[in-house]
Order: structure tokens, then sequence, then C-alpha cells
């Protein structure tokens, strides 16, 4: 019996919020393609085909964007495909003081994984769709692949929370710590002739 494809998909700020309330920065270093080999079936039924990760740069954070920036430039090393959005500057008013502020919402992300799963599904890149997301949002695009494609198969992977998306998908399960802490970067890695460092002492393994 052939290899079913497995394709993934990491909610880039949905994680990170998850493993920052978890108050263990070693876990930010996390090898994508490391977790997601473990979270595949290990009786060789499945395949690791594809790991995208989405997310968006802070750019009015400079020291935030440039740990960010190398954190991608690791997971492109082990062969994460990555997708950016970008951030959108919201002007607000404080209700009770009237003081203007301004705040910035993240935008595409949500889209962009919708679009990459229904693209992926009904071109047959995968038998099974892995999303590692609790965002509700991605409901729409579970329930149009069942019914596009109804041969293909969901599980979500919710870091915190995310009830609703998980019963929509096919299966769901929470992310263990368990195999966060055996997927995690080495201090220093070597591709392509680039040295990539981690960039936060707090992060590295202990």
């Amino acid at each position: 019996m052939a290899q079913k494809r497995v394709s993934v998909y990491v909610d880039g700020f949905n994680l990170y919020h998850a493993l920052d309330d978890l108050n263990q920065d070693h876990l930010k270093w996390l090898d994508l393609w490391s977790l997601c080999e473990k979270i595949i079936a290990q009786d060789g039924s499945e395949v690791l085909d594809t790991v995208k990760y989405f997310s968006a740069y802070a750019t009015w954070r400079e020291k935030s964007m440039r740990r960010h920036q190398r954190y991608v430039a690791a997971l492109r090393a082990q062969g994460v495909t990555v997708v950016m959005g970008r951030f959108k500057e919201k002007r607000n008013r404080c209700r009770s003081c009237g003081t203007k502020y301004i705040s910035h919402e993240e935008k595409e992300t949500d889209v962009n994984i919708a679009l990459k799963l229904l693209e992926f599904s009904v071109t047959d890149k995968f038998d099974k769709a892995v999303i590692i997301s609790g965002d509700s949002d991605l409901i729409p695009p579970v329930l149009k692949i069942k019914q596009l494609t109804p041969n293909k198969k969901t599980l979500c992977i919710v870091p915190k929370k995310g009830h609703d998306l998980m019963t929509t998908c096919h299966s769901g399960t929470r992310l263990k710590k368990k195999h966060l802490e055996k997927s995690l970067f080495p201090k220093i890695i070597k591709s392509n002739k680039r040295v990539i460092e981690c960039p936060k002492e707090e992060w590295l393994p202990q």
C-alpha cells in the first residue's frame, strides 16, 4: 500500500503565542520539520511531504523582527516553505480618555493558509492535511475540502485553544509538549555555507 502524503500548515502566531504562554522560552527555537515528523503516523503508512509556515514580520519592532528573520532562515534551511503576510496599522481612540494611538493588526495569514489548503487539496498534492492552529477562521476551508475532495483527510493540532476547528476537522488533538521538547534546533545551524545561530540565549535548548 502506498504511503499517504501529509502536508502540514502552521499558523505561526497562533503557535508562538501558545509557546509564549508556557513561559519556557527554549521551546521557541522549534524545528518545525522535526516536529512534524513526530506528528505523522510512525508505522510507515504516512510520509511528510511539505511543511508550510505562515506568519508576518513585526516591522515596527526591529529587534523582534531580526530574531524572527533568523528563525525563518533556520526553518528554510530545514526544508520548510515560508509564506509571509503583513501587519496593517490601525488607528484607535481610547473610549475613556480620547487619546489616539496606533495598533497593528496581522493580515493575510489565515487567508494564505486557506488558499494553500484548498489549492493543494484540489490539485491532489496531499492525502492528509495537518493544521497546527486553533483559529476558527480556518473552518470554512476545511468544510470546503470535505465538500470538494471528500477523499482527503484533515487533522487539527491545537497549540492552545480551538475546539471548534478541532471538531470540524476529521480528527484533532492537542500539541504535546513531549514532541516540542524533542524537536528543538541546535544552537548553530549550517546551511549552504551560511551559519545560522540562535538569536537569543533564552531560546537555547535546556
